[in-house]
């Protein structure tokens, strides 16, 4: 068993279909979803990046299309997301206003 800090730093700094199919020995991703091959919940995930914070090299501005977490910044406002197999899941956009920030969410799955 691969432990959690592990795969959560690979969904959100590597390759996780790499990860996935060399080391967690899924010979197909075509009939699996990330969440059917890796053990770390989204609480994990979110709570590593509470105390961690999100990585920088996340910042994909360039590499939208490839699969894992995604962040960047476009006119003031701040979006992420995670993709997999050309379909975005959890998009949110943040517009920081000083202190505060206004932040929305998607409610759906929304292709990108």
């Amino acid at each position: 068993m691969i432990d959690h800090k592990k795969q959560i730093k690979v969904l959100l700094y590597g390759n996780p279909l790499q990860f996935a199919c060399e080391t967690l020995g899924v010979p197909n991703m075509r009939n699996h979803s990330y969440a059917d091959v890796f053990t770390v919940s989204r609480a994990e995930v979110l709570a590593y990046t509470a105390v961690h914070g999100i990585p920088e090299q996340s910042s994909t501005e360039s590499n939208r299309l490839l699969d894992g977490f995604h962040y960047y910044e476009e006119h003031g406002t701040w979006y992420t997301f995670f993709r997999e197999r050309g379909m975005t899941f959890d998009q949110k956009t943040d517009t920081p206003r000083g202190d505060t920030a206004r932040r929305s969410e998607s409610p759906d799955v929304s292709r990108g």
